[in-house]
Parts: C-alpha cells; structure tokens; sequence
C-alpha cells in the first residue's frame, strides 16, 4: 500500500493542479505549503520502510496487466531505491514550497506544479521500478516532463525552447538505445524482474553472454545521455532556462542523476568487468574535468552550477566503476552530500535573480547585507561543495579520493583528475558564495526586491541537513548507507587514521582557495577555440533537416506516385511470402448451384470493373465499380461469411456515395480534362501513362493472386495435418511446429471464453480488441485529416456544430441582400422550413430533393439507428457489429446530405456532433478496456453485466460497450467525412 501511495499521490497531485478550478482555490503561498506538507508525507512514508529494508534486504509488490503475455506492474525496493526515494521527496519538500514564492501568477504556477508533481511520479517510478520495460516507461516519462519544465518559458524565451527540445531528444534518443539494451537484457538473463536480475546466477549469465558487450554499451548510452556525460554533457547547461525551482530539483537532485541510479543499479549484474571499468572510468573521468574546467569560467550563476553538476555526475560514474564495489560508498555518500548543497546552490541562484533581476557574476556583489539569510545559507552549503568539515561534503571528497587512490589498481591519472577538479569545483563554491554576497559591498541596485522569508525556509532546512549530516554522519546516515551497500559503511567525520587522502583533502582545502584569490590572474586567459558539443549538435540537426527537405522533394502532390510506392512495396511483399509456397489450386466443385453462383459472381466482379475503366461518363463508371463491389459481397455470402459480406456491402455503398458526391464538386471542366489526360496522354509522352498503369496494375495484382494461393495453400495443408494428428496417420513429432491454424483455435474458444456465438464479433472485441482499439483512433485521425484538408477554414463548425446560424446569416445576406429585417434577423426559433430551403437551394441536389425523397430520408434515419442498435447488441450472436451499426448510421445521414443539402441536413441535425461522437466513442473504449484491470484481471478483459440472466438471448458484456464505443467513433467519423464533402465549395471561397 505503501509503495501504491508514494507512486499514486505525485500524479493525483498533478491532475489536480491541471484543473481550471485549482486556480480559484487557494493562493500560491497556500499552493507551496500544500503541497510540501504532501511531500513532506512522502519523505516519512519512505523513511518508514527503511526498517524493513534492514531486516529483508528488499520488497517487491506486483500487479499482473497481461498475465499471458508475461507483462506486470511490478515494484522492487531495496536500500537504493529508497536512498534516491529519500532524496526526491527530501529535496522536493523545499523545491515545492520554494516555488510557491517563487512564482506569483496562480495560472503559471498551477501549471508549473502540474509538471513538477508529474514528474516527481515519474521519478519516483524509475527508482521504485521492478521491471525493466516499466523502468522505461518512467525513464521516458521523465525526459518529457522534464521537457515541459525546461521549455516552461517557452512562450517568452527562445532558449528556453531550444535547451527543452535538446534536452529531450538527447535524453530521449538514449533511452530508445537502452531500451533495446534492457531488452537484450532481459532476454538473456530469462527475466525482465529486477528481483530475478539482481542475483550473482543471473550476474554470471549475463557477463558470460554473448550480448553482454552490446546489452552494456546501449544501457550506459542511455545513463550518459540521461546523467550529461560526455560527449551529451552539453545539453545540461542548455537546461537552466527552466525556473530556478525545476532547475534544482530536475538538473542536481534527480533527473540528471537517473542515469547514475541506473548503473548503480546494474553494478551487481553488469559490472566489475574490464569492458564496465574501462568505459565508465574513461567517461566519467572525462565528464568530471571538463565540467570543472568550464565551471570556473562561467559568470552566469546557473551556468556555474550547471557545469559543476557535470562535473559530480562524472565523478559519480567513475566511482561506479571501479573494481570489486570499491567505489560505491563514496558514490552513494556524494550523491546525498551533493543532492544537498547543489539544490540549494540552484535556489539561491533564483532567489538572487528575484531580488536582483540578474545572474551575472559581473553585475552582482554586496549581498550580505541585503540578503543576511542567504548569505549564510550559500556559505553553509558552499563549504560542503568545497569539502570543508564539518559539512557533509567533506566526508564526500575524504571517501571520493580513498576510493581513487592507485591501490584499486587504476594508475595515477584518476587520482591526479579528481584532485584538480575537488580544488576547481572548491573555486566554483567561491566564486558564488563571495563573489555575489561578499565582494563589491558598494554594489547597488536599482530595483532590489527583498524575497519573503518563506523563500528561505527550504534553503535553511537543506543547509541545516548539510551540517548535521556531517555533524551525526554516523548515526544519521549509516544505516541508510547500509541498506544501501548491504554491510556497515563505519562512516567517520574526522578520519581514523592519516593516509594519502587526507593529506589530499587538506592540500584541496587550501589548493581552492588559493586558486580563487588568484583568479585575477587565470580569469583573462582565453582558451583554445573549439567547437562545442551545442553547435555539433545543431549541425546534425541541420544536416538532418537538409535530409528531410531533400526528401520533401518526393512529395509532389501527385497521388499515382504516392500509390505506386505503397502499392509497390505490398506487392514485393507478398510476393516474397508467397512465392515459396505457392502451388496451382485444384478446383473442386461440389455444390453445382450455389458454384455456378460463385462463378457468375465472379465473372461480373471483373467484367463491372473492366467496365469501370472504359467508360467514360464518371457516375456510371462510379456505379459500376460499385456492382463489382457488391458482387465480391455476394462472393463472400455464398462461402458463407456473412460478416464480411455485410462489412463488404455497406462500405462498398459508402464508398459509391461519397465518390458521387466528390464528383458532384469537382467541375465538369475540371473531370474531362483528366480524362483526356488519362486516354489521350500528352505530347511528350503519349500514352506511356496506361501502359504504365496497366504494368503497375498487373504487378501487384499477380502478387497479391500469388500471396492468396498461398494463404489457401497453407490453411488447407495445416488443417489436413490436424485432421491427421487426430486421427493417428500422422505421429505427433512428424508434424510443423505450428498444427493448428488460428481460426480453428478461434472457432473452439469464441464461445467458451467470450459468450459470443459469432466468431468474428468475439476476434474484434476481445481476442483481438487491443488492435481494434487502435484501429479505432487511427480512423479517428484519418476521418479529421480529410476534415482538415477538405473543409472549411472553419473546422469546429464542421466538428461540433457551432457558428451554425451565423453562417446562415452570411448565406442569406449574399442570397437576400434586399430582405435583411425580414430574413436575415428573424429568430432563429420563428424561421420557417421554408425559409432554410430559400437559402439554401443554391446547394440541393434538385433533382433529388423531391417530396417522395423527402419523407423516405426522414422514414429510413430512425429505422436506421434502430438497425444499428441491433447491430450493436447482438454484434456477440449475428453478423454485424459495431463498425456495420456505424456505417449504416452514416448511410442514413449521406442519403439527408444528398435529399436536403447540406445546410438543411446541418440544421435538421444540429444534435449530431462528428467531434463529439468521436471524443466519446473513444473514451468509453479506453474505460471499457481498463475495467478489466480496475476489478484485479487484464487488460480487455471479458466481463459479464448480466449474469447470464439477460432477455432476448442478449449477453451484456463489456464487448457489447464497446461495440457502441466503435459505432460511436465510427459513426462520427462518417459524419465528419460526409460534412468535409459535401460542404459547398463556394463558400470556402468567400472565407465561411
């Protein structure tokens, strides 16, 4: 329950703050004390499971999603997970209570917490999660959040867009490579459970695996990506034009540090290899000097602290890679000392901007007077950055460099680099906490705000944790660091003994400050002039874009080419899985009449669509394709496949009736010189057009003929091969791996597992209802796509009915401009029918529009949603089902378009609502399919509403919801098609 709380509460939190109605609700001095309180909840709730995790070693707690397909909701806790737990809700307690301070407008900080919360979920997620495809999940979650945080200004600043789409694809390219590291992971190891991974059987099978240098490179792309490792460092910097807040909490304390988790994580299972060494040590190394040497250059606070992250994170990854664990302690104890002083660090840095209105090093001085509090609390946390005792950095650096000494077997050079940097990033400390508070004292500034005292209330508490941290190392953070390490850690303040590191930590502690009063002196020198990781990036990116436009050029806008090319494609395709096996049919007859039926059938099929070819006149030929549709429909009965055939139909008769109305607007002009076009060619090339069309066509039609010879081909040959399993002719271990053809398996289960007697209602909405519903919200966005290209300037009218009677009032001022009291301003209530027919005429289709078409349009509609009703409740029992229910529905409403016109239809109709229909079609889907999960099953899980006990043999299931979820979406697809088409053309050109 626990682990639920912690992981549930941050995306509550989130959805609430994304209400408008939050805005009205308190003030954000309230916000930020309301929701530290929450994470302060947190932070006890996760100290609480610490005693557990002394006494286990770690807990798990799973819920199953898709219990065949092996996928589950698992959490895995162990003292790791609850170091990094400790330090999201710790730190978190003073960001969020900061932020409310920090930003005054109640609308940008709803938001502002709405991304915190979500990503404060997702954070706590990754560390918390027992498997590795969840891992993922959350490790991706946190890349966009923390998109939404850095590009949070986005509206305003440039950079801040710029630093927020870098920073997501770096990070969230690297987790695509990891992603493909778990899996091999995974796969190898035969468990995707952190829980079955983590053992020294599953350790040894990985590190002796041939994958495990491919499965190791992706995972640490992904942390260096995630972490800023060289050479993806630069995007961090890019980062700090988020706000100070999500700049302390994302960029020092977690995110930035996920990719530190997740090697410290695998160490037992993937580490204390040469590959694991070399690598990381090389890396980190590499990070943790380049950040060092930038920081002391940098005269903006946040690009100071920025780069002294850098610097941590690699020294982090080094220590994680060190031989036999050795440098594991030091990474954890740094990583809390540094979670510690750098949140704070980044805090000040925006309580300063906020009273001062600037960053820059060059403009800033004197504080100590104007911010007393601050200027102690930047000491405080700064002399832990810079090791002195008896903060908690101290004791960071003593370990850091004990662990780097060269009796781990790692030369010199890393002892040498860790040096240098402990006395730059000493300067980096120096550099804000003097230089801002101490220097210059007659700085003024014009425009000084004083921060409110509850700004610093954050900022004391992490500074106070930094000294007694340090203070009561001992007994504050050994049993912390023992759930961690699994053994006693003996944490000291003051060392047991003098050795080589701490006659290294006391020459730091005078080698910084020494270094800082000599900055007049390195301050002017100008480096070497290289190309930074930022604009290599942007020269990718460009290269990348010059890529896409050079492949724009493809896209002419001719839709033959554009067919060619997936038609092309499919053929090749079906070509190469049919021509292995593939082999002449036999043609048995064995019923002459309803043979004889097939055969006729057929030879109209292709005698209707040759026809449609020749003839010149479009709705004819329209017509004709149409009889061959409807002969391939009866071809389908005849089997008999009712179902398809009923599908077959009534497309085949929306199809007819939308390609009518598509002619109906294209001009008769405009229709002949196409024609011409197609049969007579053009002057350079003739008609090379139908002989290519007529090649194309052959192609893919041979191979789709070829692929469905061979579909038959392989059907009968397995079912023939079960019957002889069955009957003993064939032994058991003479047959393919695959017996038993999946519509036998379909035919058996439908019934027994469903309650369906009709197998093909039972595949859509449940044995394959996953890919319905996908393929649900891919009609969804096609049929608004043909909206979008097709309709007019004014989408939402189209979509849900609004600004209907103002566009009437447009129609009639350019129809009656002499009539404007009378018809014009007349009540929408008060206008008789006669009066939308004068408007409207203009659009009718007259010849259909006749008294008798009227009243059969107006009989068939109500009848029609009566036949889709019973489509949709009997969709488990009889042929048709939720697409059928749709589409008939949407037939009806064509044959209004075509009798009424639009504009009559529209307003007749005014309650139909394309948008509105899809929006809920879609919704219930999603809800349906998750009740499974909410009531402890699976995912799409069948349910029964009825007990069995339902009248007129109805069976009220969940697939029966979302039967009406797919006729909703489909029927306001329809709807969305038909206004698209037959809006009038000329009134886009007026601007309506």
């Amino acid at each position: 329950m626990e682990i639920l709380i912690l992981n549930l509460t941050p995306f509550i939190l989130s959805l609430l703050f994304a209400l408008p109605i939050t805005q009205r609700i308190g003030k954000p001095v309230q916000w930020g004390w309301a929701t530290g309180t929450v994470m302060t909840t947190l932070f006890i709730i996760s100290l609480t499971l610490l005693p557990q995790i002394l006494e286990n070693g770690a807990f798990s707690t799973t819920i199953t999603w898709v219990p065949e397909l092996g996928l589950q909701f698992s959490w895995y806790v162990d003292g790791l997970s609850l170091m990094f737990m400790l330090i999201v809700t710790g730190i978190g307690i003073a960001v969020f209570l900061y932020a409310g301070y920090y930003l005054d407008d109640p609308a940008d900080l709803a938001r502002f917490y709405s991304y915190l919360s979500a990503f404060t979920g997702a954070m706590l997620l990754v560390v918390m999660a027992g498997n590795l495809i969840l891992l993922f999940i959350a490790w991706e979650a946190t890349s966009l959040t923390s998109f939404f945080l850095i590009g949070f200004k986005g509206a305003k600043y440039e950079d801040a867009r710029i630093g927020a789409s870098r920073a997501l694809v770096i990070t969230a390219a690297g987790g695509l490579a990891m992603f493909v590291g778990l899996v091999l992971m995974g796969t190898a190891g035969g468990s995707f459970e952190f829980a079955d991974l983590l053992s020294k059987d599953a350790g040894k099978l990985l590190r002796d695996h041939a994958w495990y240098p491919a499965m190791t490179i992706l995972i640490m792309l992904g942390c260096f990506t995630k972490s800023a490792q060289f050479p993806f460092h630069f995007w961090l910097p890019g980062a700090m034009s988020a706000p100070s807040p999500a700049s302390a909490f994302l960029h020092s304390a977690t995110m930035v540090k996920a990719g530190v988790y997740l090697l410290f994580r695998l160490y037992p299972t993937l580490g204390n290899t040469p590959l694991w060494r070399d690598v990381l040590l090389v890396i980190g190394l590499a990070t943790m000097t380049i950040g060092a040497v930038f920081a002391i250059r940098k005269r903006d606070l946040k690009g100071l602290l920025a780069y002294t992250t850098i610097s941590m994170l690699g020294t982090f990854v080094a220590l994680i890679a060190l031989p036999h664990a050795e440098g594991l302690k030091a990474a954890a104890l740094g990583i809390i000392a540094h979670a510690l002083y750098k949140g704070t660090f980044f805090m000040l840095a925006g309580t300063v901007e906020h009273a001062t209105g600037t960053r820059n090093l060059d403009e800033l001085g004197g504080l100590r007077k104007l911010l007393p509090i601050p200027t102690a609390i930047a000491f405080t946390v700064g002399l832990s950055m810079a090791g002195y005792p008896p903060l908690v950095g101290f004791v960071g650096k003593e370990y850091l460099l004990d662990a780097m000494l060269p009796q781990t077997g790692i030369g010199i050079i890393p002892i040498a680099l860790v040096f240098i940097s402990a006395i730059l990033n000493g300067t980096a400390a120096l550099l804000f906490a003097w230089d801002v508070f101490i220097s210059r004292p007659d700085r003024q500034y014009d425009h000084f705000h004083a921060p409110p005292f509850g700004m610093h209330i954050g900022l004391i508490g992490l500074a106070l944790a930094s000294l007694l941290f340090g203070v009561l190392i001992a007994p504050l953070l050994d049993p912390l660091l023992e759930a961690v390490l699994g053994k006693h850690p003996h944490l000291h303040l003051i060392p047991t003994e003098i050795n080589a590191a701490v006659l290294l930590s006391v020459l730091a502690l005078v080698g910084a400050p020494t270094f800082f009063i000599l900055r007049s002196l390195w301050m002017p020198m100008k480096g070497i002039r290289l190309l930074s990781g930022a604009e290599i990036y942007a020269g990718i990116i460009k290269g990348v874009e010059s890529f896409g436009d050079l492949l724009l050029t493809s896209q002419n806008g001719k839709l033959r080419y554009y067919l060619i090319a997936i038609l092309g494609v499919v053929a090749i395709m079906m070509f190469l899985g049919g021509y292995e096996v593939a082999r002449p049919l036999s043609i048995i007859f064995q019923d002459p009449v309803t043979d004889i039926l097939k055969l006729t059938m057929i030879i109209l099929a292709i005698g209707a669509t040759f026809a449609s070819i020749i003839i010149r006149a479009h709705v004819m030929a329209v017509l004709a394709l149409g009889v061959a549709g409807y002969a391939i429909g009866v071809l389908f009965l005849l089997e008999p496949a009712p179902d398809v055939a009923l599908v077959q139909i009534l497309v085949e008769t929306m199809v007819t009736v939308l390609i009518i109305l598509m002619v109906a607007r294209i001009g008769i002009l405009q229709r002949k010189k196409a024609q011409d076009l197609l049969w007579k060619g053009t002057k350079k090339w003739g008609q090379f057009g139908i002989i290519r069309d007529a090649f194309i066509s052959i192609v893919i039609g041979g191979s789709v003929a070829l692929f469905a010879i061979a579909a038959v081909n392989d059907r009968d040959g397995r079912i023939q091969q079960v019957k002889q399993v069955a009957s003993e002719e064939l032994p058991l271990s003479g047959a393919n791996d695959i017996l038993r053809p999946i519509s036998l398996w379909h035919l058996q289960n439908a019934y027994p597992k469903t309650q369906a007697t009709d197998v093909v209602g039972a595949i859509i909405t449940d044995f394959r209802g996953t890919d319905t519903l996908i393929e649900i919200m891919v009609f969804s966005v096609a049929s608004l796509g043909l909206l979008t290209l097709m309709t007019l300037p004014v989408g939402r009218e189209v979509l849900f009915g609004e600004n209907m009677d103002e566009l009437m009032k447009q129609v009639a001022k350019e129809r009656f401009p002499d009539q404007e009291e009378e018809v014009i301003n007349l009540d929408p209530t008060k206008r008789s029918r006669e009066y939308y027919r004068k408007v409207t005429d203009k659009y009718q289709f007259e010849n259909l529009s006749t008294p008798l078409t009227r009243t059969v349009a107006q009989i068939v509609f109500p009848f029609a949603l009566l036949l889709s009703v019973a489509q949709i409740l009997y969709g488990g029992s009889a042929p048709g089902d939720g697409f059928t229910a749709g589409v008939v529905s949407g037939l009806a409403v064509a044959s209004w378009y075509v009798v009424f016109g639009y504009f009559e239809a529209r307003l007749r109709l005014r309650w139909l609502h394309a948008g509105r229909l899809i929006v809920a079609g879609l919704s219930i889907a999603f809800i349906n399919a998750s009740l499974g999960l909410i009531t402890g099953g699976a995912f799409f899980g069948n349910i029964a509403f009825d007990g069995g006990q339902a009248p007129a043999d109805l069976h009220l299931t969940t697939s029966v919801v979302f039967e009406f979820a797919i006729y909703l979406v489909v029927f306001g697809g329809v709807v969305s098609i038909m206004n698209a088409i037959s809006h009038p053309r000329d009134l886009e050109e007026w601007g309506l």
